[in-house]
């Protein structure tokens, strides 16, 4: 259990509850995992039993975590998916990516996060403009593993990177994470996407995983905000 660097002003136990819910969000910690006792979290954080189980009590109430009497506290696969998989447009308007550049780069604290490897291992930088018709609809940085997917910069990148791991790799995939955040453009964002600087727009990280639960890749998406929707399924 790494130390947490407290920041003053701040109090402990929502610092740690921070902790706890990017742990959770990048699946460090899976659905089911078990955290470890009260006694562990708080001689590694250097805080109160009382802090941990604040921390822990309120990501309980938000249906993160589950207490079982005796047993201990676990993550809990969650419910509710929120979906962001469609730009949307009258479907004879859809246009195809243009690609902007290739390269190869090392996997950074954030980007080996989500794709569950190790920091500074290779992967492929495919940075793309999606377009309906003429017009541009979103900015793509897209992040692979380079040993997994042999060869990629010789795909046609055109199409969807969806159809590429699924009919050159055979990969199965079969669901996807996405992260939002509402921004507005700046000025290279907004010269890519032919709009005026501080127009609004969508920030999402999108996480797609294979059939067996391991990061296919990850991507960076800046979509027009008068071309994007929430869609959000309860199960």
């Amino acid at each position: 259990m790494p130390i947490i660097k407290f920041k003053q002003g701040i109090p402990h136990y929502f610092q740690i509850k921070d902790y706890f819910n990017r742990m959770i969000d990048t699946e460090k910690w899976e659905p089911g995992y078990k955290l470890p006792s009260e006694y562990e979290l708080a001689s590694s954080f250097g805080v109160s039993r009382m802090t941990v189980r604040r921390a822990i009590s309120e990501l309980t109430q938000k249906g993160k975590l589950e207490a079982r009497q005796g047993i201990g506290t676990f993550v809990v696969e969650q419910r509710l998916s929120s979906i962001v998989t469609n730009l949307y447009a009258p479907k004879e308007q859809e246009g195809k990516h243009i690609v902007l550049k290739q390269s190869f780069v090392a996997a950074s604290g954030e980007i080996a996060q989500f794709l569950k490897l190790r920091e500074g291992e290779e992967l492929y930088q495919i940075d793309r403009i999606r377009y309906f018709g003429k017009e541009p609809a979103a900015i793509e940085r897209a992040f692979l593993q380079k040993s997994r997917f042999r060869d990629l910069e010789e795909e046609d990148l055109t199409g969807t990177i969806q159809d590429i791991l699924t009919d050159r790799y055979k990969e199965r995939l079969t669901f996807l994470k996405s992260f939002l955040e509402p921004i507005v453009a700046d000025s290279e964002t907004a010269k890519l996407l032919n709009i005026r600087e501080g127009t609004p727009c969508m920030l999402f990280w999108r996480v797609t995983y294979s059939s067996s639960r391991v990061p296919a890749f990850c991507s960076k998406n800046i979509i027009r905000g008068d071309l994007c929707r929430l869609q959000i399924n309860s199960q």
